[in-house]
């Protein structure tokens, strides 16, 4: 997580060039690039926040991140009111705020977890080589779950680039269509992690009746929850327009947006479900390709179309952006349904290689060390996935083999216990017996040495770092005349254009 703020850090620090390229008023790209510079010390926060909450939800504990959040945004929402309104604080102290916020949420969730000690059970404590080791498999998973996020994001953010190239009815429609439409996601997001976590949960452990129970209470929970907010947004629509503007042209081309928001929801729950539940399944890559042709190549294009040529304005890019999420719905449910659930069992077994043991034993002979492995995993055995604790006299040290999936290949190695026969070890339970037994035996160290990880992973941040100090020297020293030669020299020319752009919009006009 902390590469990937980096990486977005040399990006917001150089956005305006960008928002200017995408032709975006230069007085607009100008504010935004300064409330982002202000917010990336909080944007460090919101990425730990964001971990350690993954970190509570895969053990069953929400209530935490909930309670955090709230008094998080309480926070915000009276800090803001108060620099603002009270003190006559601008755009400056809203972004610094908002970061600080960030850190509220992230301290009071850490704090919980320290004071409630819920990592004893599932963390030993910090080792530099763990830490540094295994990245492969979160770079495998991870940067295609990241993309089926971002790729859905960037589809909403360019709804709205376009529209910043309309009038200014146009752009306050969209600024009320986004807010309501990000509000009622978090409905879709929440029943999507949710399901996400519990289908990988009983994929681990095999358990495909409850799994299928989980994914189809979800389907039914997020029916429920679409319906509901369809109806309250249809009938709410006229207020909530009149909410965001006191313009009448404003509310009436917002409530003509929501009206097509209302319907979306059921097309957006379909989607976010489904996804959640090919996360669960490590099936990104799929999913990731699967979003990128329905928004980009399908969705996109058809909103554009209808913007420019057939002249709907901004609710052709939302009819676009429909039509995409119903494909996308459709596309993933047909993938669901179709799973293969022993074979998804199969490829999360498979997926798990850092097995850590950390009792040692040194037996005098083998027998005792057989009956000492046989203590910790005697319990619910089976024959679905057995592993072989192989002596090897190379280095006085015995590998780890998965016979079924694998049978060459060295997982990992144990250092100095004596084991002269082979033990086979047969956990039928694999999510359960780890969670059991991972505290139980002894650290399995991998083969690569520590000194080689070190390097590489060293190589990794300053090759970062590397970008994130040329983004700072670019963003200092690059003559604005470069990319922009219409940027208003007076701070008074500068305010002129924003009003003139925004004047209709109370929302926005308070910067």
């Amino acid at each position: 997580m902390t590469l990937l703020y980096l990486v977005l850090v040399c990006f917001h620090l150089n956005i305006e060039p960008f928002l200017i390229l995408l032709k975006q008023n230069p007085s607009v790209a100008e504010l935004s690039t300064r409330y982002i510079t202000y917010y990336i010390p909080g944007l460090f926060f919101d990425f730990q926040f964001l971990t350690i909450s993954r970190y509570l939800q895969n053990q069953n504990i929400v209530y935490p991140m909930v309670i955090s959040s709230f008094l998080g945004n309480v926070f915000s929402a009276v800090s803001q009111y108060v620099a603002i309104y009270v003190y006559g604080y601008k755009l400056e102290a809203s972004a610094i705020l908002q970061g600080v916020s960030c850190f509220v949420m992230f301290i009071l969730q850490l704090a919980y977890i320290l004071i409630s000690k819920v990592y004893k059970d599932t963390w030993n404590g910090f080792s530099l080589k763990d830490a540094l080791d295994n990245w492969k498999i979160l770079f495998v998973l991870g940067i295609p779950g990241i993309l089926m996020i971002a790729l859905e994001e960037w589809n909403f953010e360019i709804a709205t680039i376009i529209s910043g190239t309309l009038d200014g009815i146009q752009l306050g429609a969209q600024s009320i269509a986004f807010q309501c439409s990000t509000v009622s996601f978090m409905m879709t997001m929440g029943l999507a992690i949710a399901t996400s976590i519990r289908v990988g949960q009983f994929l681990g452990s095999r358990e495909i009746d409850n799994l299928k129970t989980a994914y189809r209470t979800s389907f039914v929970v997020g029916m429920v929850c679409s319906a509901i907010s369809c109806t309250l947004i249809l009938v709410l629509r006229n207020y909530i327009a009149a909410m965001f503007s006191s313009n009448k042209e404003i509310q009436a081309e917002g409530s003509e947006l929501l009206f097509f928001i209302a319907f979306m929801q059921f097309a957006d729950m379909i989607a976010g479900i489904t996804s959640g539940i090919l996360k669960a399944c490590g099936r990104q890559v799929i999913g990731a390709a699967i979003m990128f042709a329905c928004y980009y190549l399908i969705g996109i294009p058809i909103g554009i179309i209808f913007v420019f040529v057939i002249k709907l304005q901004i609710k052709g890019m939302w009819i676009g952006l429909i039509i995409a999420l119903v494909i996308e719905g459709f596309v993933f449910s047909v993938l669901v349904f179709r799973t293969n659930w022993e074979v998804e069992c199969d490829k999360a077994m498979a997926n798990i290689e850092d097995v850590e043991f950390t009792k040692s034993f040194y037996d005098e002979s083998a027998e005792k060390s057989q009956g000492a492995f046989t203590k910790y995993f005697n319990e619910d055995m089976t024959e679905n996935c057995p592993l072989i604790v192989k002596s090897d006299y190379e280095g006085d040290a015995y590998w780890v083999r998965e016979k079924i999936h694998n049978p060459e290949k060295k997982i990992k190695n144990f250092k100095r216990p004596r084991i002269t026969s082979e033990v086979h070890i047969m956990p039928t339970n694999r999510s359960r017996s780890l969670m059991i037994y991972t505290k139980e035996i002894y650290n399995i160290d991998t083969d690569q040495p520590l000194r080689k990880t070190i390097i590489k992973r060293a190589v990794t941040f300053l090759v970062v770092l590397l970008l994130v100090i040329c983004a700072i020297l670019i963003r200092i020293y690059l003559p604005k005349s470069l990319y922009v030669s219409c940027i208003p020299d007076s701070e008074e020319a500068r305010r002129n254009n924003i009003k003139n752009l925004c004047q209709n919009s109370t929302l926005i006009s308070n910067l």
